[in-house]
């Protein structure tokens, strides 16, 4: 998280460096445990040296070895999407995740929220960000401003600008 959010960040640190290392520490003695993999998925993509081979042969198999895990298929059908532009196969896995949840988190709405705001009209966008409840998450907070400004729904503008104000955003 230090290195993705740029949180914490320690003098002279080289976060993803650091995370690298975790995980290749984490695959060397639990190399088919979920978290070990999901870490792994998530800087194979995510790391400014992305590396969409690995990305894939995470990816393959995680899906393989936990195919009906929610988080596992939402942080590979989410990546899939956002990271690398495989938006029809990530929505399907994200889709998956929301179907099998009981009480799917307001983040697993997030991936088709983006492509809602990307590439669908003013009303798609609006009810694609309706299961973006977080009043935190600068990310839920912006796709939900855009998709009011889209539709003139200038009240929910104003109360997303304020809910970002008091983040210091």
């Amino acid at each position: 998280d230090e290195a993705r959010f740029d949180r914490n960040p320690r003098p002279g640190a080289d976060p993803w460096r650091d995370a690298r290392h975790a995980i290749d520490q984490a695959m060397r003695f639990a190399p088919i445990r979920m978290t070990t993999l999901n870490v792994a998925l998530i800087d194979s993509i995510e790391a400014p040296a992305q590396d969409m081979a690995e990305f894939r042969r995470v990816s393959d198999l995680l899906t393989a070895l936990f195919p009906h895990h929610p988080l596992t298929l939402y942080n590979v059908g989410s990546r899939m999407a956002e990271f690398a532009g495989q938006w029809e196969d990530g929505l399907a896995l994200v889709d998956q995740a929301i179907s099998i949840t009981p009480a799917p988190p307001s983040a697993y709405f997030l991936t088709q929220a983006y492509r809602a705001a990307m590439v669908g009209s003013d009303a798609e966008a609006l009810e694609a960000v309706a299961d973006l409840t977080s009043t935190t998450a600068e990310s839920e907070l912006l796709l939900n401003y855009l998709a009011a400004a889209r539709n003139g729904q200038v009240d929910v503008m104003q109360r997303c600008r304020a809910l970002s104000a008091e983040q210091g955003l």
